[in-house]
């Protein structure tokens, strides 16, 4: 696993990214947030004593509930039924399973209203299964942990758009010459603004 120092000024430039994408969904900030998503320590402990936390950066908000991704599909949708949220925050291999599981139940999740993706790429068969099967839309969050938010779904449609305030991204052929465009290559990022450990032309691994 790679570590990453940060600073107090890469954590409010994502606070304020997670602000924006927030605000690019139209989320109502008084709704109910589930999160299944992997957990550290202290979130785990909130996750263990159903203790919601804030979910809107500077705003006051409903409450966001956690749950560890590591446990059984089964488990997380009989939670996300008792926990009636709408919104729902997760990675896309686990919407799927979620969505292949409620499925097979006969189970719906009637007020969900929107389901927010983010720590792997989302294809599009997982977003149009989204669609179909629980009509609400998806919203895509292409991040790393490494340096944070790198590119937001555009609100007016689906591609996404890069976070050029946060990283400067780069996508690369296996000669380390540019793409040109619909060309397939690597991520690489600079990270802009954190200089407590500088990430220059990191290759995330997409």
């Amino acid at each position: 696993a790679v570590r990453v120092k940060t600073t107090a000024v890469t954590g409010l430039l994502f606070t304020a990214l997670n602000l924006r994408s927030h605000l690019w969904a139209g989320r109502n900030f008084a709704g109910r947030v589930c999160a299944i998503r992997a957990l550290d320590a202290d979130r785990r402990k909130k996750a263990e004593a159903d203790a919601p936390v804030q979910w809107v950066p500077a705003y006051r908000s409903g409450p966001m509930y956690l749950y560890d991704i590591s446990s059984p599909v089964s488990g997380q949708l009989d939670w996300l039924a008792t926990k009636a949220p709408d919104y729902l925050l997760t990675n896309p291999s686990n919407l799927m399973a979620l969505i292949e599981l409620a499925r097979a139940r006969g189970l719906r999740l009637p007020s969900l209203r929107q389901v927010a993706i983010m720590g792997e790429a989302l294809s599009p068969e997982v977003r149009t299964a989204c669609e179909e099967e629980w009509n609400i839309p998806v919203q895509d969050i292409y991040s790393a942990m490494e340096v944070g938010i790198v590119a937001l779904q555009c609100p007016e449609h689906k591609h996404s758009h890069v976070m050029v305030d946060n990283v400067f991204v780069e996508v690369l052929k296996e000669n380390g010459q540019p793409c040109k465009a619909g060309e397939l290559g690597a991520v690489v990022v600079t990270a802009l603004h954190n200089f407590a450990q500088p990430l220059i032309r990191y290759a995330v691994g997409d």
